[in-house]
């Protein structure tokens, strides 16, 4: 079971494992032990790799670890399901002044207008 995608992008490229290690500034011998799963292939080494290899750093993972493409049907049902759904305000400073001012809008009598309104 592959631990790893490193090897079959990198020859996807045309690039051997010297040119790939001189893009990233180590070893080739680092780029051997990431490919044979004998140094821990932690995000950090994901980034870096796609990077140079123009991927996204989870195609580094075995193809059994990637995400599942969708169907048609399920690309279709997002689709509606953006059609209809309700905008959500992402701008929490309009939705906070609203009620402010919803709170300023009736402000109570003064007791002076009161008492003027009684003699």
């Amino acid at each position: 079971m592959e631990k790893n995608r490193i090897k079959v992008l990198r020859k996807a490229h045309g690039m051997t494992q010297v040119e790939l290690a001189e893009k990233l500034g180590i070893t080739q011998g680092t780029i051997q032990k990431l490919e044979n799963d004998q140094i821990e292939f932690s995000t950090n080494w994901m980034r870096r790799l796609a990077e140079v290899l123009e991927v996204e750093p989870y195609e580094l993972l075995p193809l059994d670890m990637q995400p599942k493409e969708t169907t048609p049907e399920e690309r279709e049902m997002l689709r509606t399901f953006r059609k209809f759904a309700t905008p959500q305000n992402t701008n929490n400073t309009n939705v906070f002044k609203t009620a402010q001012d919803e709170k300023h809008t009736s402000q109570p009598e003064k007791l002076s207008d009161k008492v003027k309104e009684r003699d």
